[in-house]
């Protein structure tokens, strides 16, 4: 009678334990879950563009995903107008572009982790593996991606200005190895060989796709940032030595830029007219009558913190001195970002500074000196955007006085969108929306405080009724009838994803790494 009992007791837990895998694997499609139209409207955004997304034009049909245009009444690929938009025409993409879809591919591969689909990994994994194998220049090895490159899907061909750069970090470097190696270790390969100006750490982050043609004195300190993340990851899964060279010759370049007196890093090396510079920094105009032109005046503060980021995790593959050195490198601009950032919090003026002057370690006094709150324009961060770049430094670092000040600029951005509400013009595309809902998730989960969460539903709310009105698809813009990636919309459904996560505590494999630093 008791063997009978367990055995009826054993059948139960194993009856129970099935039905709660199943319960678990639908678990955004129940009702019983906190905000289930939020994990909807990502499911059916990424369910559109499997169905009516991918390369079905020219000769040869392939399974990448079309950036653009994809009109949003007939599903159907045309190219479309988008005017003031503060988008350039040269950066559109009228076919396959991995970076404007790089938080589409997280969204697919966190799909399957959450609801348990493998399709939608499949289908991330296919669309990047043709791209891989079919879209990299023979000459350079550089992929026809980025900020100025896409693969037109009905000319069969890279088109766009020929020049390689970087749009976005690439943070799928270990998905993209095991499904295309050689074809990534190609592009680690081409970006030393054709990036980096004749393996003297200097560069430009424009570089030839078609051939060989790097150039020098424009070595952006976060495009520095991707170009060693990538090697690291390849020096991870080939041991090939040359990455480690690389690496190292960019460093020490870099390191060799800072300012004499502060040890600030400078944008770039740019012959820069010191006349600007000098107006710049007093707010006044200067007219010298000699105006002679030198370098390293200037930096983009976020784009150091960027670089940082990319250090850190570069480093957990590289040992010894190289690894020191990346090391104490990533903690000096630590230390430099917030000093910048002093005495600036909730309620000052300013948060976050744009435009600082490596002699000063001041923002300039006229331009690009703060980072606004709402306005979006071509080559400017909102303070949202560089929180959650703050977000992603804190989440590298053990706790201590260096995360404590990160996350005190965090919660203070978080508190400032609490209380300023977006005038029309500031979301007339959905990405600012993606940013501010993982902002307030993230400050949230820093905090405990729920109005943060109430705050973040408050712009999802915005963002669906505003971009998804006719489609699963975003709008491209308000007042626009079509799709199209450069304008953001995987940042906006990374967004509700995120929140939909938060919401219900889900524990993921792979966290949600936000990208547009």
């Amino acid at each position: 009678m008791e063997k009978t009992k367990m055995r009826l007791f054993s059948i139960f837990v194993l009856i129970l334990g099935v039905f709660l895998s199943l319960n678990i694997a639908v678990y955004g499609q129940q009702s019983d879950s906190v905000h289930p139209e939020y994990l909807k409207a990502v499911t059916d955004y990424s369910d559109v563009l499997i169905k009516y997304g991918r390369d079905t034009y020219g000769s040869e049909k392939s399974p990448v995903f079309v950036a653009g245009d994809i009109d949003l009444k007939t599903n159907s690929f045309r190219r479309c107008p988008l005017e003031g938009q503060g988008i350039r025409e040269g950066d559109r993409a009228y076919g396959a572009n991995p970076h404007h879809y790089l938080n589409l591919y997280q969204i697919l591969y966190c799909l399957t982790d959450i609801i348990k689909d493998a399709r939608y990994q499949e289908h991330a994994d296919s669309s990047l593996q043709w791209f891989f194998n079919h879209c990299q220049s023979p000459a350079t090895g550089l992929f026809a991606w980025g900020e100025h490159l896409y693969w037109d899907v009905e000319a069969e061909q890279c088109k766009g200005r020929d020049i390689h750069e970087f749009y976005r970090p690439w943070v799928l470097w270990g998905r993209s190895f095991k499904i295309a190696p050689e074809a990534c270790e190609k592009f680690a390969m081409g970006l030393w060989d054709h990036q980096v100006y004749n393996h003297i750490g200097d560069f430009n982050r424009h570089a030839k796709w078609s051939e060989h043609g790097p150039e020098r004195r424009n070595n952006i300190s976060r495009h520095a940032g991707f170009y060693i993340a990538t090697w690291g990851y390849a020096y991870k899964e080939t041991k090939n030595p040359v990455f480690l060279k690389a690496i190292e010759r960019v460093l020490i370049f870099k390191e060799a830029s800072r300012h004499p007196v502060t040890n600030f890093l400078p944008s770039d090396r740019n012959a820069n007219s010191v006349n600007q510079w000098l107006s710049d920094i007093i707010g006044e105009q200067v007219k010298l009558s000699h105006d002679p032109k030198i370098g390293g005046l200037h930096s983009h503060v976020a784009g150091t913190l960027s670089l940082a980021i990319d250090l850190h995790d570069a480093a957990k593959y590289i040992d010894g001195e190289l690894k020191q050195m990346m090391t104490d490198f990533e903690h000096t601009e630590d230390e430099h970002f917030l000093k910048f950032h002093e005495g600036l919090g909730e309620n000052s003026e300013h948060l976050f500074v744009d435009l600082g002057g490596v002699s000063t370690m001041k923002p300039f006094a006229t331009g690009r000196s703060y980072c606004p709150i709402w306005d979006f324009q071509y080559g400017t961060a909102t303070e949202a955007q560089v929180a959650l770049i703050c977000c992603e430094r804190w989440k590298q670092l053990s706790p201590g006085q260096i995360r404590d000040g990160y996350e005190r600029l965090i919660t203070a951005c978080a508190k400032r969108y609490l209380k300023n509400d977006p005038p029309a013009e500031a979301i007339r595309k959905p990405g600012i929306i993606g940013e501010v809902i993982m902002l307030m998730a993230a400050a949230y989960e820093l905090t405990g405080d729920k109005k943060f969460l109430e705050r973040a539903d408050k712009f999802a709310d915005i963002g669906i009724k505003t971009f998804l009105d006719i489609s699963g698809l975003p709008r491209a813009a308000v007042g626009f009838d079509h799709y199209e990636a450069i304008t953001r919309s995987d940042t906006m459904m990374m967004g509700l994803l995120q929140l939909w996560i938060t919401h219900n505590d889900i524990k993921i494999k792979q966290r949600l790494i936000y990208t547009d630093r």
